[in-house]
């Protein structure tokens, strides 16, 4: 619901619009604190954050023809959240945000598709698998070269999930029975040494089963012009429903089928 600020008092009355605000950046607080407390249970999150921590667009749009003191002390609290925001998923050395909202649609797919065992091979602290192995009992083998030092992140159970610390081309090959495909925010040749991994892993896999992408369609980022354009010409691509990413950043979940492969 948008307030009429106008329509209280006009834009000199500040203390109104602090006392307006603040109880509603105290209850997001606490809605924050709820979702994050689920992931230190080990937990998959039934929904989000709250709104005005996470920062959508609509937002922006929400502040739209308020006076200038009335959208400065929304920035102000904004930012407030989401520097709280980015800290805790760094602690959790995440780039995609997990919610059961978006997780249950992928999973549904996947397994439309005759998807019954996964393969992450970029798996990084194993959060992605380890959410489809224990939330939704579907077995995904997690690969990571170790190269990103997750050490000081809080990562998910290792007694319920291992990585395996492999090139992820050679945990490809050697796992031949997985029968889809986790990509998640997959690195680009800037920073593996000019290396385009996440193209070779589309190589390697070919049109064996489906994939699920989640990252930016905007090199580079995540992935490179190899990686988009064989997707693109090997794979029908459908955006997962119901994710919202962190602000500023901008990626989605890409569920992606063989156009010539196992359907």
């Amino acid at each position: 619901m948008k307030v009429d600020f106008k329509r209280l008092g006009g834009k000199n009355n500040s203390w109104l619009k602090v006392f307006l605000y603040f109880p509603l950046f105290f209850i997001s607080c606490s809605l924050l604190a709820g979702y994050y407390e689920t992931l230190d249970q080990g937990k998959l999150p039934d929904g989000y954050p709250d709104d005005i921590l996470r920062g959508h667009t609509s937002f922006n749009e929400n502040t739209t023809g308020y006076n200038t003191d009335t959208s400065m002390m929304f920035y102000i609290l904004a930012y407030l959240s989401l520097e709280q925001q980015q800290q805790t998923f760094i602690k959790y050395g995440m780039y995609f945000v997990p919610s059961k909202q978006w997780m249950d649609v992928a999973v549904q797919k996947i397994k439309q598709h005759g998807g019954t065992k996964g393969i992450d091979p970029m798996a990084g602290n194993g959060w992605l698998p380890y959410f489809f192995t224990q939330e939704y009992k579907l077995p995904v083998i997690a690969i990571d070269n170790g190269q990103i030092d997750f050490s000081r992140n809080t990562g998910p159970d290792t007694n319920k999930i291992a990585i395996q610390k492999k090139d992820a081309i050679t945990g490809i090959s050697e796992n031949p029975e997985a029968n889809f495909l986790l990509l998640s925010w997959p690195t680009n040749p800037d920073q593996t040494d000019g290396r385009d991994v996440a193209f070779e892993i589309l190589q390697a896999w070919g049109e064996k089963g489906c994939i699920l992408f989640i990252g930016e369609w905007d090199p580079p980022l995540t992935g490179s012009l190899d990686f988009f354009n064989y997707l693109k010409t090997h794979y029908t691509i459908e955006t997962i429903p119901n994710y919202l990413s962190r602000r500023h950043i901008n990626d989605n979940v890409y569920f992606c089928t063989p156009e010539f492969g196992n359907p």
